[in-house]
This record gives structure tokens, C-alpha cells and sequence, in this order.
């Protein structure tokens, strides 16, 4: 019986504190381990690792330190947004800037200046990463006055942007981070540079499924250089364009459920009107709402953990279950975005970033500018 209790014993997982308490060891797998579990930990690892972060072992405590601060950006995130940069511009019109602010310590980082325009004028953060993707034009003076030119550029707080891709406006992410799915010329859709469709009337809004077998997109089929009636919709294909077709009509924004099975959308119809929210079972292609009165021109937005969506609706913040149940009225603002662990809400109102704590419902300001978008 004794041996029974300590081979039970021997074999319970260790806890918190155990697992910080081997950062220091000597043993390297033994760190290796210890990190790993800790990380998957997530949010629940980051009170014991501040304690250590002070510990009299200097090793394990720069150990914690460093591992706190990448739980803490998986756990807590980053917002990134657009604001107004504060030096100058060779080009006279290159005065658009990307920030980056900790919503829990607001000392915003200016990471890209010297911005012409921004295209669909969304950043992309690459997943588990501390980089983000924007399509933008930071012009050259020799280029003034003659048009914009659209390129992927990286950026990284406390790093110089890198341009990483040409012509692209439009553009999604697959789930690695790895590949890059965007809008080529406005009239098909490339995966990494490379051309996947025959040519469209226009496409825009693609995005990738879970497991990165899927592209979704908005367009409209041609032929003989005309819009073929009734081909307007929603398509979907794979990453080499195989399996093409349209699986319904007038949605935009689409965004997949985690488990892929399903489409969060926005109904796209003219004229500008409040939309409907809908959610599309992939199967069957039934559709059904779970928001009314959308504003037009605002993306609805699905938390990471795919239970509820957030949205803007007369200039309020609306949060609703993918179920249709549960709607309520969050606060004045529009642009909402989800932190990564569904807690919180990012969203503009009057020039500002403002971020609502959900469970107790204080809301504050964080950083001047539009736009935000989360890290994930």
C-alpha cells in the first residue's frame, strides 16, 4: 500500500510552482519541460512566474522574467492601430503611422511611419509571434504624383519594418502564420504571390479555414469581360485552387467558427443600410441570423474562443453568442476587436482606443487612434 501511494504520487503532474522551480535547474531537458508546460499554462502560470521574476536564484529568475513576458503577450496581448506619426516625411503626404500599446501598461510604440495609405487597412498579426502584417504604401519622394503602390510590410515593436511583399491589398493569414492568401489586382486570388482563380469581376475578404485547407472569398464570376448574372456570392476553394465554388449569395467578412464547421458573415447588399449578421453551417449552407442593424461598413468580429461575436450597431458595441442568445449592448464605439483570451474588448470612440474589461465592466482609454487590432 505504501509503495502504491508513493508511485501515485511520483506520477501526479507537477504544479506551478514545482515547474518554476525547475527554471533553474541545471538539467537542460529539465528546463525544456518545465518551460513548455508552463507556457501551455497560460494565464495561470503568470502569478507564480512574477513571483519568480524576483527570486534570490539570478538564473531562474531571468528565466521567469523571460518566459512571463511571452505568456504574458499570448495571455494578454498587444493592441496595433492606426494614429498620426510624430516625425515628418520625406514625402508630404506620408504621415500615417502604425502603434503598438499594452493595453495593461498604455506607453504606445510608434513601429511603422512615414505611411502614404493604408489598403484594406487591416493588421494582420502573425499568430504566436510578436509581428504583424499591414498592406500599406510608404512612398519615395521620387515616386510623388505618380499613384500608390500596395506592399506587404512586417512589423515588430522595438524592430526596423520589413517590406515582405509586392501589389498586395487585400490579404489573410493562414493559421501557422506561414502563408499568405490576398487579392491580386482586385481580380483573383493569389497564396503567396501565385494566382489560384481564373479571373473574377472582383474578389475581396479572403480567409482561411482552421485546418488550412480552405479559402473563402467574396466576388463575382466573368465572361467575355462581363459579370455573369447571378455569380455574385460567396466561393470557396483550396489553397491551389482546386474544388472552386460558390456556396452562397451576398455575404461579406467571413471569418470561420474554430471548429471550421461553420462561416461568422455579414450580409453584403445594397444599398447602405444596416446589415445582418449570419451564421452559415458549411455542410448544409444553411444560414441563420443572430444580429440585426449592422453597420454597413464595420466587421463583425468573432472571440477567439468562437463562442460570441462583437459588433457595431448605431455606433454601439454589440455582443451576441454565435447562438443568436445573449445579446448585449457593451459600450459607444465601433472597430471592435477581441483579446486573445476573450476577456476584453478593443474598440475607437472619438478619436481614442478603449479597451471594456467584460466581467467588470471598466472600460478605459488606452491610446489616440482608430482602428485597433488585437494579437493573437
Amino acid at each position: 500500500m505504501h509503495l502504491t501511494i508513493l508511485l501515485a504520487i511520483a506520477l501526479q503532474e507537477p504544479s506551478l510552482d514545482q515547474l518554476v522551480e525547475r527554471l533553474g535547474s541545471d538539467d537542460l531537458d529539465v528546463r525544456t519541460a518545465a518551460t513548455a508546460a508552463l507556457r501551455k499554462a497560460g494565464a495561470e502560470a503568470i502569478a507564480p512566474l512574477r513571483k519568480a521574476a524576483g527570486d534570490a536564484n539570478r538564473e531562474r529568475a531571468a528565466r521567469a522574467k523571460e518566459l512571463l513576458e511571452d505568456v504574458l503577450w499570448r495571455v494578454k496581448g498587444r493592441i496595433a492601430y492606426w494614429a498620426e506619426g510624430t516625425k515628418p516625411h520625406p514625402h508630404p503626404m506620408g504621415t500615417r503611422a502604425i502603434w503598438v500599446v499594452d493595453p495593461d501598461d498604455p506607453k504606445p510604440v510608434e513601429v511603422m511611419r512615414g505611411i502614404y495609405c493604408g489598403y484594406s487597412e487591416e493588421i494582420r498579426w502573425i499568430p504566436g509571434t510578436r509581428r504583424f502584417l499591414a498592406s500599406v504604401d510608404i512612398p519615395r519622394e521620387e515616386r510623388f504624383g505618380l499613384g500608390t503602390f500596395p506592399q506587404l510590410w512586417r512589423g515588430e515593436p522595438g524592430e526596423a519594418p520589413v517590406a515582405v511583399g509586392g501589389g498586395e491589398s487585400d490579404f489573410a493569414l493562414s493559421p501557422d502564420g506561414k502563408r499568405v492568401a490576398s487579392v491580386g489586382g482586385v481580380n483573383t486570388i493569389c497564396v503567396d504571390g501565385k494566382p489560384i482563380t481564373a479571373r473574377f469581376w472582383k474578389v475581396w475578404e479572403p480567409a482561411w479555414s482552421p485546418d488550412g485547407k480552405t479559402i473563402v472569398f467574396r466576388g463575382g464570376r466573368t465572361k467575355d469581360d462581363r459579370v455573369v448574372d447571378g455569380s455574385w456570392g460567396m466561393y470557396r476553394c483550396a489553397p491551389d485552387g482546386t474544388g472552386l465554388e460558390k456556396f452562397c449569395d451576398f455575404l461579406s467578412h467571413a471569418v470561420f467558427t474554430p471548429d471550421g464547421a461553420s462561416l461568422v458573415a455579414m450580409e453584403y447588399t445594397w444599398p447602405q443600410q444596416p446589415k445582418e449578421i449570419r451564421v452559415v453551417d458549411l455542410a448544409t449552407k444553411a444560414a441563420r441570423v443572430i444580429g440585426r442593424g449592422a453597420d454597413f461598413d464595420d466587421v463583425p468580429r468573432l472571440s477567439p474562443d468562437g463562442r460570441r461575436v462583437a459588433y457595431a450597431r448605431g455606433g454601439r458595441v454589440i455582443v451576441v453568442g454565435v447562438d443568436g442568445k445573449d445579446e448585449t449592448d457593451a459600450a459607444a464605439g465601433r472597430q471592435v476587436t477581441w483579446s486573445p483570451d476573450n476577456a476584453r474588448l478593443a474598440y475607437a470612440r472619438d478619436g481614442a482606443i478603449h479597451v471594456l474589461d467584460l466581467a467588470t465592466k471598466r472600460e478605459t482609454e488606452v491610446a489616440k487612434g482608430r482602428l485597433p487590432s488585437w494579437s493573437r
